[in-house]
């Protein structure tokens, strides 16, 4: 077990720079595909067992246990919408044309739905297009069960589901190119 090998090296160095470690603040995540941790898998730091967690925030990002990005897509959706209500309060006062509006969007709340998109790709969830979908249909003053007319017809294809991917196509390219730029092209 390679852990406790590395938890015994963490108490030596602890001790010896005379640090403590936060119990109530470290976690343990066992990836799996699923199923309880077994007893004999628990961890126990100092004689304390180490909470094992199925999700973990990390740097904005929540991580599941099952390597699936859907939490974070969840949670980066939440937060977006929370500024879209503010880009809609703000229209709503101002009344902003609609080519504003989308660039307000892409200002304030797709980098929100955008962030970490390099880890999780091209898996688009429906909880991102979503908050675009909503945002679309506040700027075109068009409920959710109405029909849309053939001119919003037209700027909501413009707007919609193509725009967002292009967005992530272009970080993940830019990333690519990077990548090959450091690593030389018999790498990537």
């Amino acid at each position: 077990m390679k852990y406790k090998k590395t938890l015994d090296c963490l108490d030596l160095y602890c001790k010896k720079w005379k640090l403590d470690v936060n119990m109530e603040k470290t976690k343990l995540m066992v990836f799996r595909n699923g199923g309880k941790i077994k007893r004999n898998e628990a961890v126990y730091y100092r004689g304390t067992k180490i909470d094992c967690v199925p999700y973990y925030k990390y740097l904005g990002v929540t991580i599941s246990t099952r390597l699936s990005w859907t939490p974070a897509q969840v949670n980066l959706s939440d937060q977006a919408r929370k500024a879209l209500k503010i880009v809609d309060r703000v229209n709503y006062n101002l009344d902003y044309p609609f080519s504003s509006g989308c660039k307000i969007f892409d200002t304030c709340v797709l980098p929100i739905l955008t962030y970490c998109s390099e880890v999780w790709g091209n898996d688009v969830h429906k909880v991102i297009e979503d908050v675009h979908v909503k945002f679309c249909r506040n700027q075109l003053g068009v409920g959710k069960r109405e029909m849309l007319s053939s001119s919003e017809r037209r700027m909501w294809e413009t707007q919609n589901r193509s725009y967002l991917y292009y967005e992530m196509y272009t970080i993940l390219d830019k990333d690519f190119t990077n990548a090959r730029g450091m690593f030389g092209k018999g790498m990537c």
